[in-house]
């Protein structure tokens, strides 16, 4: 087993300053949402094929993977992927 990790790093700030979220997921547990009935609501409500996204993440390099800015509210949400060592993630 490889001692190296991916995870999904999600930050969301308002207006840059003030830090609202910080949280690491482990790729392989933000694979669950296949299961039961998350990925079938977002797949027939809203088009989002979650198997389909989560081979892209797979296949991407280390990096920032989203940004969005909300203009009226001011948060920031930033998604990366990243490699990390498992004495990290412990």
């Amino acid at each position: 087993m490889s001692d190296r990790k991916r995870v999904l790093r999600i930050h969301v700030s308002k207006d840059e300053k003030d830090e609202k979220v910080n949280i690491t997921l482990p790729l392989g547990l933000a694979k669950l949402v296949r299961l039961g009935g998350i990925a079938e609501t977002l797949k027939t409500r809203h088009g989002i094929d979650v198997d389909e996204l989560l081979e892209d993440v797979e296949d991407m390099d280390d990096g920032k993977i989203v940004d969005v800015i909300d203009e009226k509210s001011g948060d920031h949400v930033e998604i990366f992927l990243e490699t990390r060592g498992a004495a990290l993630l412990r």
